[in-house]
C-alpha cells in the first residue's frame, strides 16, 4: 500500500508486487451554491477534467460532490439531503459528499481520489490539509487535474501548497469585496451595515418600522440576496409625522 522507503528495484531478484485488483478511483467535486454557479454544468465540467487522469479503461468507482461553500469547516460539510441534490438535476451520480468520501477512505475502500483543482476540496488551507493528510495516512492519493504530472516530489508539493494559499487568499478577497459593497450600498441608502434586523427578519412584501425616532413605514419590493442584506431592497418611505417608541422589526 505504501511505497518502500528506499528504491530497491536495482537489487538482483527484485520483483514489484503485482496487484490483481483494479485501482478504486473516486471523483471529488464541489461548486459554491446553486445561486452563484450552475451545479449541472460545473460538476459535469469538473468530472470531465478529472477524467483526464484516468488510465485507458479505468473508470470512477464512486462520485462524491457537494454544492456548498468551500469556506465551511469539515464538520459543516455535506449537510444536504439526497432529495435536495436530486432536485438539482446534476447529470453526475452521487455517492455522497466530502464527509462520505472520508468515511470510504477510513474503511479502506479507495486507492485514489481525483479532483479538478485543490480549491474544490476546500477554500481554507487548514481543511484542505486535513483532508489531504487523512487520505495519505490511509494510503489514498489525492490528485488534481490542473497539476503537472511527473517531476520531483518537492516541486509537486510546492505547487500544491501554493495553490492552497491562493485559494484561502481568494476567500478573503471575496469577503472584503462583499463587505465593501454592503458599506457602499448602505451609505447610499442612509443606513450603516449592521443596523436594524438581519435580512431573514424582513419577509418579502412585508411592511415594517425602521430605526429612528420618527415612525416610518417601508414596503419591501424584493428579497435580500444571500451576500448582502441591503443590495436589492427598494424601500418607499412614508413619515407618519409623530414620534413613536422605536420597535424592533422582528417583534
Amino acid at each position: 500500500m505504501f511505497d518502500p522507503p528506499i528504491d530497491l528495484s536495482d537489487l538482483p531478484g527484485y520483483q514489484a508486487a503485482a496487484s490483481t485488483r483494479p485501482a478504486r478511483v473516486a471523483f471529488l467535486g464541489r461548486c459554491s451554491t446553486k445561486d452563484n454557479q450552475d451545479p449541472r454544468s460545473s460538476i459535469a465540467g469538473q468530472l470531465a477534467e478529472a477524467s483526464t487522469l484516468l488510465a485507458p479503461g479505468e473508470v470512477f468507482t464512486a462520485h462524491f460532490w457537494d454544492v456548498e461553500s468551500g469556506m465551511l469547516g469539515l464538520d459543516e460539510r455535506s449537510q444536504g439531503s439526497a432529495d435536495d441534490y436530486a432536485r438539482l438535476g446534476v447529470p453526475v451520480p452521487r455517492d455522497g459528499g466530502l464527509r462520505e468520501l472520508l468515511e470510504w477512505a477510513e474503511r479502506g475502500e479507495l486507492d485514489r481520489v481525483v479532483c479538478e483543482r485543490i480549491a474544490r476540496v476546500a477554500r481554507d488551507m487548514l481543511p484542505s490539509l486535513q483532508v489531504e493528510y487523512h487520505l495519505a495516512s490511509r494510503g489514498v492519493t489525492l490528485e488534481c487535474a490542473n497539476e503537472p504530472r511527473g517531476g520531483m516530489t518537492t516541486g509537486q508539493l510546492e505547487l500544491r501548497r501554493t495553490a492552497q494559499v491562493r485559494a484561502e487568499i481568494y476567500r478573503h478577497e471575496l469577503l472584503e469585496q462583499s463587505m465593501r459593497g454592503q458599506r457602499q450600498h448602505a451609505a447610499a441608502e442612509g443606513e450603516q451595515p449592521g443596523d436594524g434586523a438581519p435580512s431573514s427578519c424582513w419577509p418579502r412584501g412585508d411592511t415594517a418600522r425602521v430605526r429612528g425616532d420618527v415612525s416610518q413605514r417601508i414596503r419591501w419590493t424584493g428579497a435580500a440576496p444571500s451576500w448582502s442584506p441591503w443590495s436589492r431592497w427598494r424601500p418607499r418611505y412614508r413619515t407618519a409625522g409623530r414620534r413613536r417608541r422605536k420597535r424592533l422589526p422582528c417583534g
